[in-house]
C-alpha cells in the first residue's frame, strides 16, 4: 500500500501506493488513533486518514482531480497532496503509458 510513518505514533505519514503489475489493491494500516485505508487501481486513488497528517505522493500521465483536496505538482508526471485526519478522498489520475 505505500504507507509508512514518518513520525512517531503515525501523527506524520507518507503514503507512496505502487500497483507493481497488479489491477487494484486495497487495505488498511493500523496505527494507534485507527486505521489509514487505501484503494488504488491505475486511475483512481482512494484514501481515508484516521490519524495525523499524511502526504500522498504519485505519478501521473495525465491530468490529476481531487474535488476534496489541492493537489500539487512536484515534478514531471509526479504529484503530491496533503491527507487530514478523519477525511476522505478520490484522486483521479493514471499511470498508464
Amino acid at each position: 500500500l505505500g504507507v509508512k510513518p514518518t513520525s512517531p505514533g503515525y501523527s506524520t505519514y507518507d503514503i507512496e501506493p505502487k500497483l507493481g503489475g497488479l489491477n487494484w489493491m486495497q487495505g488498511a494500516v493500523p496505527t494507534p488513533s485507527g486505521n489509514i485505508k487505501v484503494y488504488c487501481t491505475s486511475n483512481e486513488i482512494k484514501i481515508t486518514g484516521a490519524t495525523g497528517t499524511g502526504t500522498l505522493k504519485f505519478k501521473s500521465k495525465s491530468k490529476t482531480a481531487c474535488k476534496e483536496g489541492s493537489i500539487e505538482k512536484k515534478g514531471v508526471d509526479e504529484y503530491a497532496m496533503t491527507i487530514e485526519k478523519d477525511k476522505t478522498y478520490t484522486i483521479k489520475y493514471s499511470n498508464k503509458n
